[in-house]
């Protein structure tokens, strides 16, 4: 057998025990670094509360907390839970005010507050939290913490609350009603989130109750108390301040409620009819006016029914005749009437008005003294009434009619529009069909 080039394996154990020593006293100063923050605890050795109802339905609670600093600490959390479900599964919410928070000197203590799901949570800096016991006073006021029930009224009251990840030593409870409060029932539950234990001492002195705990809280555990009383104590809250509580905890209730407010708004601005005046019936035109402003008075438009009677009232008045004649077809099979339109000059010419005479210049102008009724087709929208706002201004002098007001489009342009769009789709329909 070849000997091997490897050296023996007991010329290598210095260096090895070297190595096995550097470990051994790199994991004796890991342990030594660490033995510190294994030590660093928090517990709270005394939790007593006190809550005062008000006869207003509100109540001012005093919290004061012994906490057991051992290792160095910036201070404590405080999570109050504030947001329930009804059993119709609607918000309820307590409305809480922070008051103040002090050391058992009471000098200010400094505070932050946010909100995690459905708890309100305190970040309270303590000096001087390194190995060591410390006292925290924090009072509140709570709006809303009361329910009111047909035979008697109830606080529900989570005293501890139940997000606590040190142990409680030691919680009690006080509560202070108003006085010739009769008919005290209190019930007292300790444990995890819906533990129905009992594990508390229940007195009724002469102003409220206070409860004992019998052990301590472990983690997440909490005291949660119920205490009720005959109705009359407390002023119970109008409907009105109920829907405003309601409103609060169930907020998006009040999206449709804003929208409809604004729709109401918008109607009483701009949509309301205006205020019915008295109705006169008249069966003549106002005086002054025209039967073309007469119509465009009606309908604030002028029309082909406004032309009409105007040419009418202008034969009426002798600016000129319309004969009627009968024009025989193709060999005499049909015959169909015809209009010619003769100008008159026995017509007082200075009483006529600038539509009136647009109508005149419209049909006669560059045609003499006779036209067809047929030759003016397609061109007398052209020349006649260009300007039918013209038609209001007597309206609007007599004060008939408001100054802003329109008329509308005028007949002739629109039914020429009317005929082109027509054409066009007419065109399109058969390009499609064509396809």
């Amino acid at each position: 057998m070849t000997p091997s080039a490897r050296p023996p394996r007991s010329a290598s154990s210095p260096r090895a025990a070297r190595l096995f020593a550097r470990a051994l006293a790199g994991l004796l100063l890991c342990a030594a670094a660490g033995g510190p923050a294994r030590a660093r605890s928090l517990a709270i050795e005394r939790f007593d509360a006190d809550a005062a109802v008000a006869p207003d339905a509100s109540i001012d609670v005093t919290e004061t907390i012994r906490a057991r600093f051992t290792g160095a600490w910036n201070g404590l959390y405080r999570t109050i839970p504030v947001s329930y479900r009804t059993p119709q599964g609607f918000g309820y919410q307590l409305f809480l005010r922070p008051l103040s928070v002090t050391d058992e000197a009471w000098h200010t203590l400094r505070y932050e507050v946010s909100s995690e799901r459905h708890y309100r949570k305190f970040r309270i800096w303590i000096p001087g939290a390194e190995n060591a016991a410390r006292t925290v006073v924090f009072r509140y006021h709570v709006a809303n913490a009361l329910r009111f029930f047909a035979d008697h009224d109830e606080l529900y009251w989570n005293v501890t609350g139940d997000e606590w990840d040190v142990p409680i030593n030691w919680a009690g409870a006080r509560i202070r009603l108003p006085a010739g409060a009769t008919g005290l029932r209190t019930l007292a539950f300790t444990g995890s989130y819906g533990s129905r234990a009992e594990d508390a001492n229940v007195r009724t002195p002469s102003d409220g109750v206070q409860v004992d705990m019998r052990r301590p809280l472990a983690f997440h555990e909490g005291l949660t108390l119920v205490v009720g009383w005959d109705k009359g104590a407390v002023a119970e809250p109008g409907a009105l301040a109920r829907a405003a509580l309601f409103l609060r905890a169930n907020w998006l209730f009040l999206l449709p409620l804003g929208v409809l407010a604004l729709m109401a708004r918008l109607w009483y601005a701009r949509g309301r009819d205006p205020r019915r005046l008295p109705i006169v019936p008249r069966y003549d035109p106002p005086d002054g006016l025209s039967p073309a402003e007469t119509g465009t008075l009606a309908d604030n438009r002028a029309d082909m029914r406004d032309i009409t009677a105007t040419l009418v009232d202008l034969a009426v008045r002798g600016f000129l005749v319309i004969e009627e004649r009968d024009h025989a077809g193709l060999l005499g099979l049909w015959s169909s009437k015809e209009f010619t339109l003769r100008r008159q000059s026995a017509g007082d010419q200075a009483s006529l008005k600038p539509h009136e005479q647009a109508v005149l210049d419209g049909m006669f102008s560059g045609r003499g003294d006779d036209v067809d009724l047929a030759d003016l087709k397609n061109e007398f929208y052209r020349k006649a009434s260009r300007h039918p706002r013209s038609h209001l201004r007597p309206a609007r002098r007599a004060r008939l009619l408001p100054a802003t007001s329109r008329p509308g489009p005028h007949p002739l342009r629109g039914a020429r529009r009317d005929r082109r769009r027509r054409r066009v789709s007419r065109g399109r329909a058969y390009q499609q069909g064509g396809r």
